[in-house]
């Protein structure tokens, strides 16, 4: 009886021995998965970031683009403007000229 007793007690080791090493696994897997988790959500956390920072980003760009397109079609009025001003002393210097050329014709005559 004895014996079988031993045997029984030895095999409760083993396999008490067996689980507790399975356990310590279990936990360590556990305590790894928890760390990626952590990482994981900072991760993420991280990229949600980014994301609202590119669309902030990406909205001024756009009103950058509008204010300039605003200012590139002022730009283009105001040289309108100023061809439309060369043109004009243009023709008053061709008249002022002419009249010059005139007088001088008049007074050498």
């Amino acid at each position: 009886m004895d014996s079988v007793w031993v045997n029984m007690s030895s095999a409760y080791e083993a396999v008490f021995d067996k689980l507790n090493k399975e356990f310590r696994l279990l936990s360590k897997s556990a305590k790894a998965l928890n760390k990626s988790n952590g990482e994981l959500t900072s991760t993420i956390n991280k990229q949600r970031q980014n994301q609202i920072m590119t669309k902030r980003t990406t909205e001024r760009l756009a009103v950058n683009v509008t204010q300039l397109e605003s200012h590139v079609q002022e730009l283009k009025k105001s040289s309108s403007n100023m061809s439309s001003i060369a043109g004009s002393l243009e023709r008053g210097y061709t008249q002022i000229n002419t009249l010059m050329k005139t007088l001088e014709a008049v007074n050498g005559a």
